[in-house]
């Protein structure tokens, strides 16, 4: 008789019956009556998981139940103060926007007392004050690219 790759024979000397195990077609989902049928052996399987995965450290089996507990403690501590230090940042932020909030609201309260004509002044005064920086700001720049050349060339 010939054994194929997808079946397995049993064949007794005693008897002259034979038994072909095939297996299930397609996928299958757990059969709890076949687990239950074979309770022992699975409890006995994952015992054994059990003890392998857990036979190098010194806790042994206990450190199943002491790591996740440290891991909750270590997290509830950590994230704990985080979220603390959000909601005091949060506060801090708020009453930041209510004084910028305050500050802008005077701005422009004193802007509508000013007649146009002011606030065209003003207008042109602030311009000035940035036109006068950004070139404050290149001849700077120029004058220290000149002397970074002067230096190369000595």
């Amino acid at each position: 008789m010939q054994r194929t790759d997808d079946q397995a024979v049993a064949c007794s000397p005693a008897s002259a019956s034979v038994t072909i195990l095939e297996p299930r077609s397609g996928w299958k989902l757990i059969d709890f009556r076949e687990l239950w049928a074979y309770r022992d052996l699975f409890y006995f399987l994952v015992w054994r998981d059990i003890k392998a995965h857990y036979a190098q450290t010194i806790l042994g089996v206990g450190w199943a139940v002491i790591q996740p507990v440290f891991c909750m403690l270590v997290f509830t501590i950590v994230f704990g103060k985080l979220a603390e230090y959000v909601s005091i940042l949060m506060t801090l932020y708020k009453k930041q926007e209510a004084f910028l909030r305050q500050v802008l609201q005077d701005y422009e309260a004193k802007m509508q007392k000013l007649p146009e004509l002011e606030q065209g002044l003003s207008r042109i005064t602030r311009s000035l004050k940035v036109y006068q920086d950004i070139y404050s700001y290149l001849i700077q720049r120029r004058e220290e690219t000149q002397i970074a050349r002067a230096t190369e060339v000595g």
